[in-house]
């Protein structure tokens, strides 16, 4: 009764590889995988995700790259922006000597605690948005006033980077895995590994911090940058108390507490500018 059963030949059983362990990386099958804001990342670290981007995706320089037709700085100390991609986000970056990169670089540096030394901003672009990731931030701030009002704060985010971003030029990889190039393309719609939305204290939302140190916490680079990267972030909001603003309270669309801001709708948050600091 048994003549039909033919066992499989021993080696092809030998050629399988054995099959990696959910909770180790994907590429060297021997760490854990790293966990960051709550979300478990395919890989343990930003050499593995690097590595495995070589495999899988296109070279660092096929990402977004910043218009070249960028005249000379004014006095305000911007770049003249000669023209803009439709839908995607387009950088400049601002003169270290102009009032602008004085006012964004001071802020950040006052509002920097904690235990490290500060610091220093080393070099800072804007993000120029697309029309309609502005447009979103406009309704959403829109229906804020008609329900009662809001404020605006700025805040902080950082994750890996997992490209060179402003070694060179001002480049927006397509790498997945890249959180900073990710958040900044998306307008915070999406993270590193396509994942919509972080997970926190406050549940699924956008996490952002008044002190960038707390930001640098989450704050990996690329070993051949020598800069760590932030998102300087603008974020609309809610009046937490009968339409006077507050510093700290809670609603459903908004958090702040003394450590974070927390927002569940990434129309409320948008990426002002980048810092690359060291």
């Amino acid at each position: 009764m048994f003549s039909s059963y033919l066992p499989r030949p021993l080696n092809l059983w030998l050629s399988e590889p054995p099959q990696t362990p959910a909770h180790l990386c994907e590429n060297c099958g021997t760490r854990p995988k790293f966990i960051e804001n709550g979300h478990q990342h395919p890989f343990c670290g930003k050499t593995c995700a690097r590595q495995s981007a070589n495999r899988t995706h296109k070279p660092r320089n096929s990402g977004y790259r910043a218009p070249a037709t960028i005249a000379n700085p004014t006095s305000s100390g911007h770049y003249t922006r000669v023209s803009q991609a439709k839908h995607s986000p387009s950088l400049r970056e601002l003169d270290s000597h102009g009032t602008s990169f004085r006012q964004v670089a001071g802020h950040w540096s006052r509002q920097w605690n904690g235990t490290k030394p500060r610091p220093r901003a080393e070099r800072i672009f804007e993000i120029m948005l697309p029309r309609d990731s502005r447009a979103q931030n406009a309704s959403y701030r829109k229906k804020l006033e008609e329900d009662g009002g809001s404020f605006e704060l700025q805040t902080y985010h950082s994750s890996q980077c997992i490209c060179d971003l402003g070694v060179n030029d001002a480049i927006l990889c397509d790498w997945k895995s890249c959180g900073i190039c990710n958040v900044v393309k998306s307008s915070f719609h999406a993270f590193a590994f396509g994942v919509a939305q972080n997970s926190g204290r406050y549940g699924l939302g956008i996490y952002s911090y008044e002190n960038p140190a707390l930001a640098d916490r989450f704050a990996t680079s690329s070993t051949s940058s020598p800069f760590r990267v932030m998102v300087v972030c603008e974020v609309a909001i809610p009046n937490f108390n009968s339409g006077t603003s507050q510093s700290r309270g809670s609603t459903p669309k908004g958090v702040v507490d003394e450590e974070l801001v927390f927002v569940a709708d990434p129309a409320a948050i948008i990426p002002s500018y980048i810092v690359l600091y060291r």
